[in-house]
């Protein structure tokens, strides 16, 4: 064995448990010293990445890298190599010292050491240690093999989820997917995170069924099942099926197609839902209640007052139940008979925690990130009654244990907490970026303060605050339209304010940007409001310039034009700004955005203002890929009627033997429904929609054209993707 360099002697020497040779004896023969040398040896010779073994209570591995981005690409690699059957498949990256010989470590790898162990001692133990220390060993030789990454640059985790939550709120699955990709390559998110993201990622694509059939939404399932998969999966049985038959008037014909969909999340309808009692969620209610009445339950008992009591006939009448002589939910925990020969198993998929399951894991949260450690708090939660009974002879367990439940407290906890804690004395921000991350979902409507907000954006926040506000800035609109809570204006400036300050800017901050914007002009404001928006999205804009983003600024032109009493010449200010990334990467837009281009720079500058733009090629090879829509009739409905005509005009340019309708009745008029019938595309513009339009329309056909934004852009776009 090579002499060992000063800290490595340092580190099993630091007290009378850790020391070179315990480590040697803890887990090899002298027989097997070979194995063990091609562990350490890089080590021993400074060659980096390289993992240290130590012998506590049992066998406990530290791997070093160089710098953050080497030490999770080792991260990643090492749980491909190690799997879970002997080691935790989580390996957490530990950034403070739990003990002197940690600290050491540290010291040499300020960017945090991986710690991870094998699992509780089992009859083949040394057999395990045997096959965990191959594989480390095998995995060295081949991580060194690697070809070298040309760019250490990573976007931060909570940057690239900024940037995928606001895809997933403008309903745009392609941006979201890769995100998402990006985010499997960052390595930083757990598998159950991820999948969850994944699920997300479906319904932003609208991909009902592939959501309610994945073939790992049982493991995501099993225990307790978070508000915010509750509420999803609820949502894509409504898109699947459930809002069509209340749209159709629950016609009897519906139920067995509702039971077979709703079978497979039988758990969901076992008992009362995690769902705020506030009427901004009865239409969750509703859907949770359908599913129960199909599959035999009778859930109209615990039905909060705000569920119409003529809804509940109907759906009473659908299900063909009674509440005086139906099964309730708390008879029904073996088996629902929903037909003659059909048995749908009605036991939940628990995780059984053991008590030695959940002092591992209560032991674990003492040294996880905060990511870890809130999904450690959910998986606890879902405990049965016996363990945390048995928990009772465990003081500093239950002490421990209680403090996390205070912590994640979402029944007690909410959005001004939320934002009290961010503003505190040295607040904890990687923990407040996991609670908002993980609990934000089902805070109460009760919880919020559009002034404690405003106060805080307008109290000049540190750079750190400023990058969780803004981190946080998607998941809270999302919040505020689930919920709908309403936000004074300021609110939005002073979020663009906020937003103007950030460094970098990518194009999804921008979109991001625009519907800051959006929600501003869709409510009363100040002039100095307003001017003071659109200069903090022109600097936003200036920032990103890419050819996303301009097509994302398309739209917002758009709104501020079909604004009341809009301000030409701020406008034109920001047109003529953003148009010169448009003339730079001409070359690189699509037919439909330089159509639009020319169309929005003639309303806002006038006829001349073509001379600019680059000549038009009418002989583009492109229009030949254009599909033959001779005797087709289009019908774009859109309450914005300015972003309407200028999309017929653009769409009108593509194909010139296409028929164009505009709509833009609020209720189900009999032109609308006569439109509705005769096209033979439909785009219904949902951003800018009223609901008695929806219903007239979907009840008479449901092949609709949905844009991700309200603006011409995204009504041009949605169509071109619809006919390809």
């Amino acid at each position: 064995m090579k002499s060992c360099p000063d800290w490595i002697t340092q580190f099993y020497n630091c007290d009378d448990k850790i020391n070179l040779q315990s480590v040697l004896s803890g887990f090899c023969q002298a027989d097997d010293q070979a194995v063990l040398e091609p562990l350490l040896l890089d080590a021993f010779e400074g060659q980096w990445p390289c993992i240290l073994p130590s012998s506590k209570e049992r066998l406990w591995f530290y791997a070093l890298a160089q710098d953050e981005r080497t030490l999770l690409e080792l991260k990643r690699v090492l749980a491909a190599f190690l799997g879970s059957a002997d080691t935790y498949p989580d390996l957490p990256v530990i950034t403070r010292p739990t003990d002197p010989a940690e600290q050491i470590l540290l010291a040499q790898a300020p960017s945090g050491v991986i710690k991870f162990c094998l699992l509780e001692p089992r009859e083949e133990y040394a057999k395990a240690q045997q096959r965990v220390v191959s594989s480390l060993v095998l995995m060295l030789q081949l991580f060194k093999r690697r070809p070298e990454l040309t760019s250490t640059a990573r976007r931060p985790v909570g940057r690239i989820l900024r940037d995928f939550f606001t895809a997933c709120h403008a309903k745009d699955g392609g941006v979201a997917k890769a995100l998402l990709d990006e985010l499997r390559t960052n390595g930083s998110l757990s598998q159950r995170n991820l999948l969850f993201l994944e699920l997300q990622v479906l319904a932003a694509s609208q991909k009902w069924s592939e959501i309610l059939y994945h073939h790992k939404l049982p493991d995501l399932m099993a225990g307790r099942v978070p508000q915010r998969l509750y509420r999803l999966l609820l949502r894509a049985l409504g898109h699947l099926i459930l809002d069509q038959i209340q749209s159709d008037g629950f016609s009897p014909e519906t139920l067995p197609d509702a039971r077979f969909h709703c079978q497979g999340l039988c758990p969901l309808f076992l008992c009362t839902p995690p769902l705020e009692n506030h009427a901004s969620f009865a239409a969750d209610w509703k859907l949770w209640a359908m599913g129960s009445a199909a599959l035999g339950f009778t859930p109209w008992d615990r039905l909060p007052d705000f569920v119409e009591a003529s809804w509940q006939r109907l759906a009473q009448a659908w299900a063909g139940c009674e509440l005086s002589d139906s099964k309730s939910l708390s008879d029904t925990r073996t088996a629902v008979v929903v037909s003659d020969d059909t048995l749908v198993p009605a036991t939940l998929p628990v995780l059984a925690l053991s008590l030695d399951n959940a002092k591992q894991l209560l032991q674990r949260t003492l040294m996880a990130e905060a990511q870890e450690q809130a999904e450690i708090v959910e998986t606890l939660r879902g405990m049965p009654g016996e363990t945390e009974s048995a928990l009772a002879a465990e003081p500093h367990l239950v002490a421990l244990w209680q403090s996390l439940k205070d912590q994640y407290d979402s029944s007690s906890y909410g959005w001004c907490d939320w934002l009290a804690e961010l503003t505190a004395e040295s607040p904890n921000l990687a923990q407040l970026r996991q609670k908002v991350l993980t609990f934000s979902s089902q805070w109460a409507v009760k919880s919020f303060s559009d002034s404690a907000l405003l106060n805080l954006l307008e109290s000049t926040p540190s750079d750190d605050i400023s990058s969780v506000l803004r981190d946080s800035l998607p998941l809270l609109i999302d919040w505020l339209e689930q919920a709908n809570v309403y936000c004074q204006g300021e609110v939005w400036s002073a979020w663009l304010e906020l937003m103007a300050l950030d460094t970098i800017v990518s194009d999804q901050d921008v979109r991001l940007a625009g519907l800051l914007l959006d929600k501003l002009l869709a409510d009363s404001f100040a002039t100095e409001t307003y001017i003071s928006a659109i200069q903090c999205f022109e600097a936003i804009f200036e920032k990103s310039s890419s050819v996303r983003a301009y097509g994302y600024s398309l739209d917002i032109i758009d709104q501020l034009l079909d604004t009341s009493c809009p301000d030409h010449v701020l406008i034109e200010k920001l047109w003529r700004q953003i148009l010169i990334t448009a003339l730079k990467s001409w070359s690189r837009l699509e037919p439909a955005q330089q159509a639009l281009s020319r169309l929005l720079a003639v309303e806002i500058q006038g006829q001349e203002a073509l001379e600019q733009f680059p000549q038009e090629d009418n002989d583009s090879a492109s229009d030949t890929l254009l599909p033959d829509l001779f005797g087709k009739r289009l019908v774009i409905y859109s309450l914005t009627e300015g972003a309407a005509r200028r999309a017929a005009q653009a769409i009108g340019g593509m194909f010139s033997q296409l028929t164009i309708d505009l709509n833009h009745d609020h209720v189900a008029t009999a032109s609308l429904q006569n439109l509705a019938g005769k096209a033979d595309y439909f785009i219904f513009a949902w951003g800018s929609s009223k609901h008695q339009a929806f219903n007239a329309v979907t009840k008479i056909r449901r092949d609709l054209i949905y844009p991700q934004g309200k603006g011409s852009s995204s009504i041009v776009n949605a169509f071109l993707e619809a006919i390809s």
